[in-house]
């Protein structure tokens, strides 16, 4: 109960012979406990914000302690709105390459790196150069589907999945429709969808996902995902061939299809890679992005080792395939992105053509719905193979990049809908049931800075990315 309400109960017969004491505690209000906080979460961190998430066991008020120094929290910032257990507060008005401590708190619990113990991170530095415009991306939206999480391997069901516990919000309405909202007020220039727009089980899919996209207020591009028929999803966006590029203010950008590159032999890959050369010799002096569903890259390796989640899950693979057959092997290997996503001897093409043209900027996947940055340092150096997460599950966002004359930054974010971030707490715990705890990413995936002057697209044996800055 809330402080100062006394709650009526009666004495108990042993309080007749201490009269004043059965008084006082018989009025006494009771006092309400402090709710628990867990999952502290730094979402991203720009130069001059940071975005935190948390959970509490009721409906509680949120704010945000923060400054300078650990033992001198002076600063505070709220999320706004009614109470709630689940909680996303964005601060803002801060110092670029700057140290910051923190606490999150509500009612009289405080959480940060521990409990009452404060967090702490460090703001990025803009690339050189002037702030030209910004661009929205999201991935697999699934228009269409009603369950997620859901695993059956070799005709047993490991994990049920969740749906959302309003039957008339599907799942992908709810958290794509928080991201559209958000992308509508942070301004971009132009937002682009990586793929798997729909669930590919109907025609009806893809009318609902042309007006759930009609909300963005600035103009849109879409990527063609493995679940997109493609004659379907030609027609819907009005598109003549599932390869494209335009340019925004001397940047170039590339949209590819990357399911000629799946299997060796499709005779769509000789039209799409002779195009792609055409096009990047046309914009050769030009910093260019390119855009694709699957992950290019035929081997994927995180640069600060493997998450225990993950590791735990490739040690079970040998028991899993000896219990539920090869396709647990390969869909474990899919999951994890141990498989290669596209034809390697494809993927060395189009690799081929972009350290060619040498001014590549990143390039932007969907696919394996996770925040993850990876490299090809035998192909093309430290250019950056840029992964985020899906729109419609955990951690349920979109990212916003920032580009400069010198570089660009990139960042990922969870929407503050209340209902969606109960949506990604529902579906981070059903991908834990199965061993998949890393969708989110670390935080430098999730927010880092790449200038121009330090990409090197030529081969190397170094795994490291010195383009990439991000701040722990």
């Amino acid at each position: 109960m809330s402080r100062g309400i006394t709650q009526q109960r009666s004495c108990p017969a042993g309080f007749v012979r201490r009269p004043a004491l059965a008084v006082l505690l018989w009025l006494a209000p009771v006092a309400a406990a402090a709710p628990a906080i867990t999952r502290v979460e730094l979402v991203t961190v720009t130069d001059t914000t940071a975005v935190l998430t948390w959970e509490t066991s009721e409906p509680a008020e949120a704010v945000v302690r923060y400054g300078t120094q650990s033992d001198r929290l002076d600063r505070t910032a709220s999320p706004g709105g009614p109470p709630g257990r689940y909680h996303c507060c964005e601060i803002t008005g801060l110092q670029p390459g700057t140290q910051y401590s923190f606490l999150c708190q509500s009612g009289a619990a405080e959480a940060g790196a521990g409990p009452r113990e404060p967090g702490r991170f460090t703001t990025l530095v803009p690339p050189p150069g002037r702030e030209l415009f910004s661009f929205a991306t999201m991935t697999d939206l699934h228009v269409g589907q009603q369950r997620t999480a859901r695993l059956v391997l070799h005709g047993k069901v490991i994990s049920e999945g969740v749906r959302w516990r309003e039957a008339d919000i599907p799942l992908w309405q709810l958290a794509v429709g928080a991201s559209i909202d958000e992308i509508n007020a942070r301004h971009p220039a132009f937002t682009v969808i990586k793929g798997d727009i729909t669930e590919g089980l109907s025609a009806e899919e893809f009318p609902a996902a042309r007006d759930l996209l009609g909300r963005l207020k600035a103009p849109y591009f879409v990527v063609r995902g493995n679940h997109d028929p493609l004659n379907p999803f030609l027609r819907t966006f009005g598109l003549p061939q599932s390869w494209y590029g335009f340019d925004r203010e001397g940047m170039h950008f590339v949209v590819l299809d990357t399911e000629p590159l799946a299997e060796a032999g499709d005779p769509a890959l000789d039209r799409e890679l002779t195009w792609l050369a055409k096009d990047l010799m046309e914009h050769k002096g030009q910093w260019t992005f390119v855009f694709v569903h699957r992950p290019v890259e035929p081997k994927l390796a995180r640069r600060s080792g493997e998450p225990f989640s993950e590791e735990l899950l490739r040690m079970s693979e040998g028991l899993l395939g000896r219990l539920y057959g090869s396709a647990a092997t390969r869909t474990i290997d899919k999951a994890t992105g141990h498989a290669p996503n596209v034809s390697e001897a494809s993927a060395r093409r189009l690799a081929e053509l972009l350290r060619r043209h040498g001014r590549i900027a990143g390039v932007f996947a969907g696919h394996l719905h996770r925040n993850y940055v990876g490299y090809w340092p035998q192909e093309t150096g430290n250019l950056p193979y840029v992964e985020t997460a899906s729109t419609k599950e955990y951690p349920c966002g979109y990212a916003i990049t920032r580009v400069f004359s010198g570089g660009y930054m990139h960042n990922y974010y969870t929407p503050r809908d209340p209902r969606c971030l109960e949506w990604s707490a529902m579906t981070r715990d059903a991908y834990a049931k199965i061993g998949l705890q890393s969708k989110a990413g670390s935080l430098a995936e999730r927010g880092f800075v790449v200038r121009f002057d330090r990409l090197r697209l030529a081969p190397t044996t170094r795994r490291r990315a010195d383009g990439i800055r991000s701040r722990e």
